[in-house]
């Protein structure tokens, strides 16, 4: 199990960060505590089309398990805090809270399937594939 909870964000709408990430990525982040006027993310939008990586929460946790375990990536970016909005936790192994499903509808153009807040793979069988 993973050991901490993080934030998901969405970009704040023509923002820097919505201009340089894929569309429709799923962004996980932690506060620099070096920089406080700062956000590390890790985002996924499945550019490489992985089988196991099929809804929004999978996407999330794709970026969250690279985030925490501090795999190398160049999907990692340090972001002004003002950059990103929160919209929910992502509390670990198979668990999204959305606190804020209107910024992540309007990223998402209006349209969040309830089956995309949900894994499609428990933990176990996703990280072994």
């Amino acid at each position: 199990m993973l050991p901490y909870r993080l934030a998901v964000y969405v970009p704040i709408p023509n923002s820097y960060l919505m201009l340089e990430i894929p569309g429709k990525s799923e962004i996980v982040g932690t506060c620099d505590f070096e920089d406080p006027r700062g956000v590390i993310i890790d985002y996924e939008g499945n550019l490489s089309h992985a089988a196991n990586i099929r809804t929004y929460a999978d996407r999330v946790r794709a970026a969250a398990t690279r985030h925490q375990q501090h795999c190398p990536t160049t999907a990692r970016r340090w972001v002004w805090a003002t950059e990103p909005i929160q919209v929910g936790w992502w509390l670990g192994e198979d668990r999204l809270d959305v606190t804020n499903m209107e910024a992540l509808t309007a990223y998402w153009d209006g349209i969040v399937a309830p089956e995309e807040l949900y894994v499609t793979e428990p933990w176990e069988a996703a990280r072994h594939m």
